[in-house]
């Protein structure tokens, strides 16, 4: 049986020595218990190696060190850890955790691994030997059963001490998940847990086994996540985001910069002509000096490295300053630099061999599969084609028309207009699809929401009239006098819709406004698209290409349209690429070459990629770099234009109909 007493100490943070012996002492404990550095420091013994039968020393792989203080620290509920294959990854990033909790304070968890089998293998490789290698520690080996001696592993292994180490496994059935609480998760190898299996009806394997935690509160659990980076679609990179995504830093001696080496500064074996040079000419630089360091030299720097979070700096006397994060989930990754194992030469060598493969072979994509994955810790970026081309920046600015900014071209049906709604600013596009059935960009900025002088609600609903107003009199033609009015306006009210739907009332008279809502795996939701089968009392409208539906907001007596992200934002980016003044294609006002830069910019910050990995079916996703406003604007300006009539899909027009003031500048 679990002593609750022990299990009760866990939720107080172990720096927090006074609380701790306070219920120590009520609860007749005679301490409270150590710190996880302390009890290592204490109990571990090297169970095989050059330094085997030693004690357990944080110098031989100083990382670890930064590491195990987080874990002291209480102020971390998920724990991640991953880096280098072979680098003592599994002792420090699972198996030190899953025995500080069952041995020493003596409590029941959840021990998971890819699938069921490999449970004993683990047992037998990673936890039992450093259990064996401890003379206090190996008292706590089972005695019977499960793990004992001749016990064979099946869902559990029970320590001498009642400690009940529950195996879960990402491969298992949904049933075998369930019906098991804990406070504690232990999970190696976990880019396992990333998919569900094609069986399971419930989430991925991760989300199902930290289910299982929920009777704990938050504060209290404790999760430890433990593997190698693959891609980064998988774990554990895809926790990084939400993250702590923290950095060790180690000071130059040279320079004085606290500084973070990576795989470009690894220096040397690029010119070696034999793997002998390759291993003796290699060495890691400083990224912000360039000088040189010895093996002598990185061990002396890691013994003094500093961990930083996102959001912190530290300067040259190595102060830290900035806060935490918002976030309770710790990301730990370190890279070849920073393991000890291995030296300079070593990994140069590594670098050299693959190196000599042929380029584009099987062979050389394994071997640098291999080096990101297994030697530096990073994640392994397949060969990308695209879908379509991708859309650079100075294809974009070169898409000037002889037009000038504010003029309507002289073709123009009808003129929309798109606003990207945000807390500090609102981005708009005003465009006009042409007798081409080209779209054209009239014009484009910002606007400030004066949320100082009023409400959020208010600021954002006195921020979208403003940019309305300005174009609801109409545009000049190009060279005549003659206005076209403001045909429609659509505005995302995924933000604040409260204060669109206030805007939309106030305008609905003079011009067509309707509030958007995108939805699809470039959102931040990252929710796809649902197209509605019928209409009815609240779908009132469902595009016959099903890109949008329209739907009544009940509670404000309003129509909303909820689009596709991804089909209109894939046709934005593929007029970009279509010749100029043909139908579907994308144009800008006239002005110098730079001067469509910004929103060049945020056009091409999300691109719709097709990723090839040997051995599996190709997998398509969105990439996103920097801003996106601007094109969230011209998206919704798009689907305006196509309520309007704009039909990008009609046969082109043969060039030789188009005046010349159509032509690129």
């Amino acid at each position: 049986m679990v002593d609750r007493s022990r299990s009760e100490l866990t939720s107080y943070s172990p720096v927090n020595a006074g609380a701790l012996l306070a219920i120590a002492i009520r609860a007749g404990i005679g301490s409270p218990p150590r710190t996880m550095r302390q009890w290592m420091t204490d109990e571990f013994r090297v169970p095989d190696g050059p330094y085997v039968g030693e004690k357990f020393r944080f110098e031989r792989q100083p990382i670890v060190s930064l590491w195990v203080d987080e874990i002291d620290s209480g102020r971390w509920v998920e724990h991640v850890f991953t880096g280098p294959s072979q680098s003592g990854k599994s002792l420090a990033g699972y198996v030190a955790p899953l025995l500080y909790h069952s041995c020493e304070l003596n409590e029941k968890l959840i021990f998971s691994v890819p699938i069921d089998e490999m449970a004993a293998d683990k047992w037998e490789a990673d936890i039992r030997p450093v259990l064996e290698a401890s003379p206090r520690l190996r008292r706590l080996l089972p005695v019977r059963g499960p793990g004992s001696s001749g016990g064979t592993i099946r869902d559990r292994v029970t320590l001498a001490n009642g400690a009940v180490l529950k195996i879960m496994a990402a491969g298992g059935s949904d049933q075998s998940k369930a019906g098991y609480t804990a406070r504690v998760l232990c999970a190696t190898e976990i880019a396992a847990f990333s998919e569900a299996s094609a069986k399971s009806v419930e989430s991925d394997p991760l989300r199902q086994i930290l289910a299982r935690l929920r009777a704990a509160t938050r504060e209290s659990r404790r999760i430890f996540l433990e593997g190698t980076n693959a891609t980064e679609q998988m774990l554990p990179h895809s926790l990084k985001e939400a993250s702590s995504q923290s950095e060790i830093r180690v000071e130059c001696l040279h320079c004085g910069e606290w500084i973070l080496p990576i795989r470009d500064d690894l220096h040397g074996w690029q010119d070696a002509q034999n793997e002998i040079q390759a291993r003796d000419k290699s060495a890691w630089h400083c990224n912000k000096c360039g000088e040189a360091f010895t093996e002598t030299d990185r061990r002396e720097m890691l013994l003094a490295a500093k961990l930083i979070h996102r959001g912190q700096t530290i300067n040259k006397r190595g102060e830290i300053t900035g806060d935490l994060p918002p976030t309770t989930r710790l990301y730990f990754q370190y890279n070849a630099f920073h393991n000890l194992f291995l030296t300079a030469g070593d990994i140069g060598y590594d670098c050299w061999a693959a190196n000599q493969l042929e380029p584009e072979s099987t062979a050389r994509e394994s071997a640098e599969k291999e080096l990101c994955q297994f030697v530096f810790g990073t994640t392994y970026t397949p060969p990308i084609h695209t879908q379509t081309d991708i859309v650079s920046v100075d294809a974009v600015e070169d898409r000037r028309l002889k037009i000038p900014r504010g003029i309507a071209p002289e073709d123009t049906i009808k003129i929309v207009l798109g606003v990207d709604v945000g807390e500090k600013q609102c981005h708009w596009v005003l465009a006009a699809f042409r007798e081409c059935q080209s779209l054209h960009i009239i014009d484009y900025g910002t606007a400030d929401v004066p949320a100082k002088e009023r409400s959020l609600r208010d600021a954002i609903r006195s921020c979208i009239v403003d940019i309305v107003t300005q174009f609801a009199a109409g545009v000049s033609r190009d060279n005549t006098n003659q206005k076209i009015p403001l045909d429609a306006a659509y505005i995302d009210s995924g933000f604040q819709p409260d204060a669109v739907f206030d805007a939309c009332r106030e305008l609905d008279s003079t011009v067509a406004m309707l509030p958007i809502l995108g939805r699809g795996m470039t959102q931040m939701e990252r929710r796809r698209y649902s197209l509605p089968t019928k209409t009815g009392n609240t779908v009132r409208e469902i595009d016959r290409s099903g890109r949008w539906h329209v739907s009544r907001v009940r509670r404000a007596g309003i129509d909303q349209l909820t689009l596709d992200s991804d089909a209109m934002k894939l046709l934005v980016l593929s007029g970009l690429g279509l010749p100029l003044s043909t139908s579907g294609s994308l144009s800008l006002f006239a002005g110098p070459h730079s001067v469509h830069k910004r929103i060049a910019k945020h056009l091409t910050s999300e691109q719709l990629i097709t990723e090839e990995i040997p051995g599996q079916p190709p997998t398509q996703r969105w990439i996103k770099k920097g801003a996106n406003h601007y094109l969230d604007a011209t998206a919704y300006a798009a689907t305006a234009a196509l309520r309007s009539g704009w039909s990008p899909e009609r046969a082109r027009t043969d060039d030789s109909d188009h005046p010349e003031s159509w032509s690129t500048s």
